[in-house]
């Protein structure tokens, strides 16, 4: 059993895993935001026969939440 005069090394070391855990969904969020719009991307491909149909997709049809996502490919 540790003593409490570790009490305070013991907060820190939990604030610190609490803080790296807190990244580590914020990234996995974004991954998982990134996949979700994959899925709806092919989803629409399939329906249409082709993934040419995403090259000209109107922007207002694309779902709000994935509209980042295809900003991002046509910038780079």
């Amino acid at each position: 059993m540790s003593s409490d005069s570790t009490i305070g090394e013991r907060l820190e070391i939990l604030a610190a895993q609490r803080e790296s855990v807190k990244t580590q969904i914020s990234e996995l969020e974004r991954h998982l935001k990134m996949i979700d719009y994959k899925v709806w991307y092919y989803e629409t491909a399939q329906k249409a026969g082709t993934t040419t149909v995403m090259d000209d997709y109107p922007e207002e049809e694309i779902p709000e939440q994935f509209r980042e996502f295809r900003a991002k490919k046509y910038s780079n």
